[in-house]
């Protein structure tokens, strides 16, 4: 049976996605857990953002299982190409994690940073709305982009075509 097109195009993404992904370990991420690493921004949002100890957690799995994910990305992403039968389930695994991690994100983002983020000192003026109209357009986006990526990604590696393209051929006997 021939490879279907989205499991091509799918697995081609991954592969693409995976490197950005991994570089997606940001600077805020970073900045959380290390505040001289982003001179001014990173110490002063820490002073201003209560801070649940989920908060630290999230940041800590993030940090640590982002670089994993990514390394699944790509292996599903090349496994995917050659049709491999574990390869959709773990991109379709992905996938789920990733739009949880998304929606999650966007939640601590809008709940935590942004109020901070206004109640900064100089967040009243023009540069201090810019800033956070940034941010909350950034984190909109983003989400959107993620989500829609993900749940695409889950919906044609569940179609009919697909499931039996990755099917363990059966072997004359």
């Amino acid at each position: 049976m021939q490879r279907p097109t989205a499991v091509t195009v799918f697995g081609v993404l991954n592969i693409i996605s995976s490197p950005l992904s991994f570089l997606d370990l940001s600077l805020s991420d970073l900045s959380l857990l290390v505040p001289g690493i982003a001179r001014g921004f990173g110490p002063q949002i820490l002073q201003t953002m209560p801070s649940p100890p989920f908060l630290l957690v999230w940041t800590l799995v993030r940090i640590w299982v982002r670089p994993i994910g990514s390394l699944v990305l790509l292996l599903s992403g090349i496994a995917l190409l050659r049709t491999k039968p574990w390869a959709r389930v773990t991109a379709i695994g992905y996938g789920v994690y990733r739009s949880f991690a998304s929606a999650v994100g966007f939640v601590i983002i809008m709940v935590f940073v942004v109020p901070a983020m206004s109640r900064m000192p100089g967040s009243g003026g023009t540069a201090g709305s810019a800033l956070l109209a940034m941010t909350m357009f950034g984190a909109v986006l983003d989400t959107a982009v993620s989500l829609s990526y993900y749940i695409l990604l889950i919906f044609f590696l569940t179609r009919r075509n697909v499931v039996d393209a990755f099917r363990p051929k059966a072997t004359p006997m």
